[in-house]
């Protein structure tokens, strides 16, 4: 049935109550449904799974309420108990749509590929949402590593039903993997060929310019979306982050204020983002008030701590921002830029044993970001162990090899140590690597003497005249 806002809330209450007590009155089964319904789009599978499985012993004739169980322990990964009520339902409805792509995809959860895809074959013709069919093909296709069949029916989802998330972003993602990215270019503007008014085609080809780092194009495309359908959430999400990698950050901000107006869904994200974006523009008071106003809405938004902290270590409060950067952390320790901020702000307040703490987390974390190795590098070089600094940076070295600004710290160490052949080296390789970024190594060298010396090897490497 259609409930109004109160009355839903009174059989959510009503069904709390008796799950509270473990004792359940007779309902109805779409009272079921509904119950089921409002569980799986909060995110409680467990909860959806135990309204269903209460519906079916209420209603154990009902192949509607089978296939609830049987989808809900499917997407739960309890593929072997879903058999069970997959063959109750077979056993009343046989050629059943639904239960015939349920059985699917209990052959595609199990991997067993081929007969998922035969399945979805046979399904196809007589489904409400060929889409989704095809979008399981595609998985099944993907399965067996035959990516251009599923790039195919990945399409033919997309052809059915414009909308379908999960088809679009699967499909950018295998394309992504071949390589073959820019093909899907001209299969989005036939689609705006055709009607140059979907937004969400428009959106869609937004969404492979962003894949492809083509951010003035990925803009072009929001825009149209944006303009087609004024308060389109993700689009003007998109839109706003397409402009802050631009560094357009007035632009941004005005899309992420328009995306507040629209139904996005995570307006403390949102006020994060503005809040980072005022801070490249060095209003770090304002920027402070966004990530207040984040926290507001929810205190446990690790990502307004680290704002906040950066606020905070832009005006050399160090100890203030070292507080809020704990606090991020409390709340999720996976941020490598967090644990580098703290290492920084730990070092200049005079805890360096804390900073390489940090940085040794980092490296737990994502060991192949040159910022880990140059700090911590540096670290130790600033307490004269050049030995131990040039150690780390050969790690550093170890994990990038391609990374210039680590072999130039690398010739800064050995001359410290007075090791100038081993710095000859290693100066050859950063120039051959970035000859550009040379000028790194100056700031560890005030004296004008040694910056003369390197600058004339320098012209001698770059005239191809070095001996």
């Amino acid at each position: 049935p259609e409930y109004e806002p109160e009355e839903r809330d009174e059989v959510i209450r009503n069904f709390e109550k008796m799950l509270k007590k473990g004792d359940f009155e007779f309902m109805d089964q779409s009272t079921f449904e509904f119950l089921i319904e409002h569980y799986a789009q909060s995110g409680d599978m467990s909860k959806a799974l135990t309204v269903a499985k209460i519906g079916h012993k209420q209603h154990p004739f009902s192949v509607e309420l089978m296939t609830e169980v049987a989808s809900l322990l499917i997407e739960t990964g309890r593929g072997d108990e879903a058999e069970e009520y997959l063959d109750k339902a077979e056993t009343y409805a046989p050629t059943d749509p639904e239960v015939m792509t349920l059985r699917g995809l209990l052959a595609l959860d199990q991997e067993s590929f081929d007969e998922a895809i035969d399945i979805f074959n046979q399904v196809l013709p007589f489904s409400d949402d060929p889409s989704e069919i095809y979008y399981h093909l595609g998985m099944a296709y993907f399965g067996k590593e035959e990516n251009e069949k599923a790039v195919e029916n990945f399409k033919n989802s997309v052809k059915a039903d414009t909308k379908n998330e999960d088809a679009i972003y699967d499909m950018i993602n295998v394309l992504d993997t071949l390589d073959m990215l820019e093909e899907s270019i001209p299969f989005y503007e036939e689609f705006i060929d055709i009607n140059p008014y979907d937004a969400v085609a428009w959106y869609n080809l937004g969404l492979v310019y962003d894949r492809l780092f083509n951010a003035d194009k990925a803009i072009e495309c929001y825009d149209y979306a944006v303009a087609i359908q004024e308060n389109y959430p993700t689009a003007l999400f998109n839109l706003a982050c397409a402009h802050m990698s631009k560094m357009q950050y007035s632009q941004a901000i005005e899309s992420f204020r328009a995306c507040l107006k629209s139904d996005f869904g995570d307006d403390a994200m949102i006020f994060v983002n503005i809040g980072m974006c005022l801070l490249e523009m060095n209003e770090t008071n304002l920027a402070s008030k966004e990530f207040h106003t984040a926290l507001n809405m929810n205190a446990s938004n690790h990502a307004a701590y680290f704002g906040l902290a950066r606020c905070l270590e832009k005006q050399e409060k160090w100890m203030e921002a070292i507080h809020f950067l704990k606090k991020s952390i409390s709340f999720f320790d996976k941020d490598i830029n967090v644990w580098l901020l703290l290492a920084k702000c730990e070092y200049s307040f005079g805890n360096s044993i804390a900073a390489i703490t940090a940085l040794k987390t980092a490296a737990d974390i994502e060991s192949e970001v040159p910022e880990i190795w140059l700090d911590w590098s540096y670290i130790l070089s600033q307490q004269g162990d050049y030995e131990q600094a040039l150690g780390i940076i050969d790690k550093g070295i170890d994990l990038l090899p391609e990374v210039a600004s680590l072999y130039y710290r690398a010739v800064v160490y050995l001359i410290k140590q007075s090791k100038y052949k081993e710095a000859f080296i290693f100066l050859e390789n950063a120039l051959t690597l970035d000859f550009e970024k040379h000028h790194e190594m100056f700031e560890f060298f005030p004296e004008l003497e040694t910056q003369k010396a390197l600058m004339k090897i320098i012209d001698q490497f770059s005239k191809g005249d070095v001996q």
